[in-house]
């Protein structure tokens, strides 16, 4: 019997830790300390340019999305890699980013540092929600003036990750018209972001399917999503006169659900068409030019 009793015993100890066996999967390391609230992926909420000259101008953004991970490295959807890190700053970098920051209101302390290709920085915004800008410098292009390329940050992620997006293929049964109007990979990503039209009043796209138009008395807000232009909508359009052909036009086309154009109608869908040329950064909305 007292053998019994000490084969349970031991049998016990084997069910408890001789299971236990180390797993191949090991989770990614955290990183500790304040920088670790930054790891994760990070999208272009704002963007805006200031060239030297003044004028407005839209060049490409040099990024969209951005992984930091853990290890303090970095990688974007335009492929670019390197490091990062948080940094204190210094009154350089105000005049380096091309910045006047009124004195009567408190400055950040902290800016946000890439190394890759070149470095760039921009100063990171604390509160109940962090952003952080990041600041490249264009020295014109022939179309575009010198001036500087101002990106704002807002986190979308925990998890660092930035998925390789390629657009389909063509289809050979689609329909001819449908077949010339251009496709853009992630397309939502870039339209996200605030729209305004030269005043105080903005269309945001948020991140996850919501607009809001802001500041207005009482609030207005709704969903948008994108969906595949159709042959219905193209024929439709040219005989409007909106467009004379489809391949001035994105593939997929914007819905804002919600949407009153007048205080005198209820809310509405309405339907737009994104141009090739400034559909990125720009559309029509209730008879007006919003751009990012």
């Amino acid at each position: 019997m007292k053998h019994f009793y000490l084969f349970l015993v031991f049998l016990t100890f084997i069910l408890l830790f001789g299971c236990n066996s180390p797993s191949n999967d090991t989770p990614e390391k955290k990183l500790e300390g304040p920088d670790g609230k930054f790891v994760g992926t990070w999208l272009v909420g704002k963007a805006e340019y200031k060239a030297d000259a003044g004028g407005l101008w839209y060049p490409d953004n040099p990024m969209d999305k951005i992984a930091l991970k853990p290890d303090k490295t970095w990688e974007d959807d335009k492929g670019n890699k390197g490091t990062w890190g948080v940094g204190t700053i210094e009154e350089s970098d105000w005049e380096a980013w091309g910045v006047s920051w009124d004195t009567s209101a408190g400055k950040p302390e902290k800016k946000m540092v890439l190394t890759g290709m070149k470095t760039v920085s921009g100063w990171i915004e604390e509160g109940k929600t962090d952003f952080f800008w990041l600041f490249f410098r264009l020295e014109g292009d022939g179309e575009t003036p010198a001036g500087w390329i101002q990106l704002r940050f807002e986190k979308i992620s925990d998890i660092p990750k930035i998925e390789k997006s390629t657009p389909p293929a063509p289809n050979p049964s689609k329909d001819s018209e449908v077949a010339k109007t251009k496709v853009v990979s992630d397309l939502e990503s870039k339209l996200v972001g605030e729209y305004s039209f030269g005043t105080s009043r903005k269309l945001v796209l948020k991140y996850g399917g919501k607009w809001e138009l802001i500041p207005e008395v009482g609030g207005s807000s709704g969903t948008w999503e994108l969906k595949d232009v159709t042959r219905k909508d193209i024929d439709k359009w040219v005989e409007d006169g909106d467009i004379t052909d489809a391949s001035e036009i994105l593939s997929r086309k914007l819905i804002l659900h919600g949407r009153r154009c007048s205080y005198d109608n209820p809310p509405e869908t309405e339907e737009i068409q994104l141009y090739v040329v400034d559909g990125e950064g720009a559309f029509f909305s209730c008879g007006i030019a919003w751009i990012k």
